[in-house]
This record gives C-alpha cells, sequence and structure tokens, in this order.
C-alpha cells in the first residue's frame, strides 16, 4: 500500500472518530436539557370591524408650549440705542449685531453705497481688523441694506466680544472715507449693479415690486448713475444724516453676563449723538410710506412682459401685505408656506404635468410698512398663460380652499425649523432684531414658537380674506401672454437688454 493511500485512511479514520464523539456527545445534551414548552395557541381572527379601527392613525396632538430658557435683557441708552443681552454660557462663538432703522435705502442706491463705503478705513485707522482677523474671528462683518434700514452682523470668538464691540463703534460712528479706497468701494459697487442688471431674475424682480404704488424701486441705471457723485465730503454728509441712534438696535448673544454686555455697549456707542447734520438730509433720509399697506394695492393687476429674454419664462407675482408689526404677520408667514407646500393647486399641478421647474412662495419683509408675499418660477412656453392665471387663482381662493390639516402640517414644520436654527447665535440675533422691529418684548420673545402653533384655522382665513382674496398682483413674466388670460390687468410690454436701464415701455 502506498504512503499516499495510508495517509488517507488515517485522516479518514480520524475524523470518523471525532464524528462519533461529537455525536455522542449531542445526544447527551439532549438527554440533560429539560424539555421545551408548547407554543400557545394562536390567537383567533379579528373580525373586520376590529382591524377597521387600525386603518386611520390616531389624531394629532397639540404642540406642547415651549419657553425658551433664555437669560434676556434689554436696555436703552440715553440716546435711543436699545440693547439687548443673550446669555448662552454654552456657546463658543460671540454674535454681534447692530441695526441702524434710519439708513435705509430701496435699492443700491447712496445709502447703501455709503454703508458699504464705512470699509474705507476709520479716524483711528483700525479698518484692516474688521476683516479677517484670526484674533478677532474667521469672518469679516458683513452690512446689509434694505428699505427698513442697514444691518452691521459679526461672529467673532468669545473672548473677543469686548473688542469687536469697541471696533464696531467706530466703524460705524467714526468713518474716515480715505478717498482711494471710497474709489475702490465705488467700483466694486458699480461692478455688484451691473452683474445684478444683466441677471434677469434680478431685474424682473425689481420691475414686480416697482409697479406697487408707494414703492419707489429705482432702476439699475439711477443707481448707478448716483455712485458718480459719492465724494469722500458727500459720503460724511450722507453719513451724518442717515446714521442716527433712534430706534437703533444692538443685540449681543454668547457666554456673556447682561452686566458685561450693556458695559461694552455703553463704552462704544454711549456717545452717538441724536443731532443730525444741518439742513439737505431730506433727500437721504428714509420717506416713510402711509402706514396702512391698503396704500400700496393697485386698483388693477398688472402684467409686464419682458421679450427678447432666452430661455423658458420666469414668472414673478408680487402681492402686498401687512406691516411687520401687524398681528396678521405671522398668520401670512404661514399662509405663504401653505403655497409653497400644499400638494393641490397651481404649483403642484404645474410640475406634475411637466409645466413647471417648480414655483416657489415666500414673504419678503424688508419694507417699514408692509410685507410681500412674492411667487416665482419657471415654466414652458406653452403653460405660461394657464401658470399665470392657476397661481392667481390659487392666491385668490386661500381663504376658501385652506384647509386645517395642511396648516397643521405648515405649523408643526415652521415651529420645528425655528427650534432647530435656535442651536445658531446668529439666528438668534435675527429673532431679537425680528421682535424689536415688530414692537415686541422681550417676553414675546421666549414665547416664539409657540405664536406659531397658536394660529388656528379661523385666523388663518380671516387674514387670507383680507389680504389675498380681492388682491391685485404685479406680475411680471419674461415672455409674451396672449388674450384670454381670464384675469383683468393692465398689460406692458418691454424690451429686455443687458445693460443697465431705467424702466422704459419698449416702442
Amino acid at each position: 500500500m502506498s504512503s499516499d493511500k495510508r495517509l488517507l485512511e488515517t485522516l479518514l479514520w480520524r475524523s470518523a472518530a471525532l464524528l462519533g464523539r461529537s455525536a455522542f456527545l449531542g445526544v447527551l445534551a439532549l438527554g440533560c436539557a429539560p424539555s421545551r414548552p408548547p407554543l400557545p395557541p394562536a390567537p383567533p381572527p379579528r373580525s373586520a370591524a376590529e382591524l377597521g379601527a387600525w386603518q386611520q392613525p390616531p389624531a394629532v396632538q397639540a404642540e406642547p408650549e415651549l419657553r425658551l430658557s433664555w437669560g434676556v435683557q434689554r436696555s436703552t441708552l440715553p440716546n435711543g440705542l436699545g440693547v439687548t443681552v443673550v446669555t448662552r454660557a454654552e456657546s463658543e462663538t460671540t454674535v454681534v449685531y447692530l441695526h441702524v432703522p434710519s439708513a435705509a435705502d430701496r435699492s443700491m442706491g447712496e445709502v447703501a453705497s455709503m454703508a458699504e463705503a464705512l470699509r474705507a478705513g476709520t479716524l483711528h485707522g483700525s479698518k484692516g481688523e474688521l476683516y479677517i482677523n484670526p484674533k478677532l474671528g474667521s469672518l469679516p462683518v458683513r452690512i446689509s441694506t434694505t428699505p427698513s434700514g442697514t444691518t452691521f452682523s459679526w461672529h467673532v470668538l468669545p473672548a473677543a466680544g469686548h473688542k469687536a464691540v469697541e471696533l464696531l463703534g467706530e466703524f460705524v460712528l467714526k468713518p474716515a472715507f480715505d478717498p482711494m479706497e471710497v474709489k475702490i468701494r465705488q467700483q466694486q459697487q458699480l461692478a455688484d449693479i451691473q452683474r445684478e442688471s444683466v441677471m434677469l431674475h434680478g431685474h424682473a424682480q425689481r420691475l414686480a415690486r416697482a409697479a406697487l404704488p408707494t414703492l419707489q424701486a429705482p432702476s439699475h441705471e439711477e443707481d448707478a448713475r448716483s455712485l458718480f457723485k459719492l465724494a469722500p465730503a458727500l459720503l460724511r454728509q450722507i453719513h451724518a444724516c442717515t446714521v442716527q441712534p433712534e430706534r437703533a438696535e444692538l443685540v449681543l448673544v454668547g457666554p456673556l453676563s447682561a452686566e458685561q454686555g450693556l458695559s461694552w455697549a455703553t463704552a462704544a456707542f454711549g456717545g452717538w449723538s441724536t443731532k443730525a447734520a444741518a439742513g439737505g438730509c431730506e433727500r437721504w433720509q428714509a420717506k416713510r410710506s402711509a402706514s396702512d399697506p391698503a396704500s400700496t394695492r393697485l386698483d388693477r393687476a398688472e402684467l409686464q412682459m419682458i421679450f427678447g429674454a432666452i430661455g423658458d419664462p420666469l414668472v414673478f407675482i408680487e402681492v402686498p401685505g401687512p406691516a411687520i408689526d401687524s398681528p396678521d404677520y405671522v398668520p401670512f408667514l404661514l399662509l405663504s408656506k401653505v403655497l409653497e407646500n400644499r400638494r393641490t393647486g397651481a404649483a403642484w399641478d404645474l410640475r406634475h404635468a411637466g409645466g413647471t421647474y417648480g414655483i416657489r412662495s415666500g414673504v419678503f419683509d424688508g419694507y417699514p410698512h408692509l410685507t410681500l408675499l412674492e411667487l416665482q418660477g419657471q415654466v414652458e412656453p406653452e403653460k405660461l398663460q394657464q401658470a399665470l392665471r392657476s397661481l392667481v387663482g390659487d392666491v385668490r381662493g386661500l381663504a376658501g380652499t385652506l384647509q386645517e390639516a395642511e396648516l397643521e402640517v405648515v405649523k408643526r414644520r415652521s415651529r420645528n425649523e425655528l427650534v432647530n436654527a435656535l442651536t445658531s447665535n446668529e439666528t438668534v440675533a435675527w429673532l431679537v432684531l425680528n421682535h424689536a422691529r415688530r414692537g415686541l418684548g422681550v417676553a414675546q420673545l421666549q414665547e416664539a414658537p409657540n405664536e406659531l402653533s397658536r394660529v388656528d384655522l379661523a385666523r388663518a382665513r380671516e387674514v387670507a380674506e383680507r389680504w389675498l382674496s380681492n388682491s391685485e398682483p404685479s406680475m411680471v413674466v419674461t415672455g409674451l401672454v396672449g388674450s384670454g388670460l381670464g384675469i383683468a390687468v393692465t398689460r406692458k410690454q418691454l424690451a429686455w437688454t443687458s445693460r443697465p436701464q431705467a424702466h422704459r415701455k419698449a416702442p
């Protein structure tokens, strides 16, 4: 017998022996283990009536009341500046917000340019510290000018909070307007105006707003022409006329005490004078329109058609709404979200018929005396007329079609989004400024999430009836709409050009 054959037989015998031992041990274990109890009998089948109770989910329960546990304190300096400190000990950053309502501009005009030109140095030569400085923070000061004022915002390290407030005070109140820097800023501003003017989206939106009475939105050409005369001396005059502490708000959010924040604010802004430059300020001071938003209402819906644009048509619809300090403001916000979120109506039907890339709905509250419900999107050319007719119908019919279930979905989502966003100190600072503009105190600030939950169906329908049911919207489309629209409108036709120009009718 060969050695390979003997090796194979040996391996087979050993494997058999091992298998036998394992089988023996398995039998022994089974003999010693307790017997398994029998399974209980299957439950009897349920009747159709009993099963039917599970076909509907349980009713949605009301959201519990939520109170934000912040340390919030608001003070007012003798010059009228409001100072709000929100203490968040766990924060790893500090946010500084300053809102100056008197420095308002309806577009990218002289006041907005002056605010941006504040970057052209301070009297103490500390301009470089308001750009990217790792000792202060990773981002420079941001400046935003709207028809309701100019906001300066800065995100800094906690250890730099005191220095940041001091530097912001110099930045805003003691400008140098260095001539060379001013020239650079003007060139940048002109480039921004040129860039926006060649963007059809911004051009059409400005036209839609400008059609509403009292809004007075200048054209890109008017903005550009106003910059050519902005020498440092004129910038100083604009600054003296518009940068005033009346109704201004300073907000500090971070790991600081109320005493610290008030001390920093007093040192940096306590000397801010309430005396404006003598004479000649009417040109730049914010022209407050009538407090009644109804003054912005069109007598008849207006449709501006821009021909010569490339691509599928853009649609812009503007509808005036309540002022930000009106009790109707929060319900109006929720109504805009219903229009975007609902699963029926024009936006939904057009999207699923392949006729639109999406219709977005929102509220713009940058004006001091009214808000705007804005609908905008892009549609296929053959769907343009249907889109306008259906979207206006949805807006006007919302009071009658609004359902409690869809309002509840929007309320819950909006509340959850707000609560989640409040992990950011910048969102908290924005909320403080929002409440200040609405004339609400600190107590209401801590109840902000509950304000959304308390809007019921009857209240929402009442607001929709007041502001939307008989609305006369301003509409701009980048395309031509034929007769038979089904909406009584005043028609205007404009030619598209990519260079800044005044708003003119087409020949």
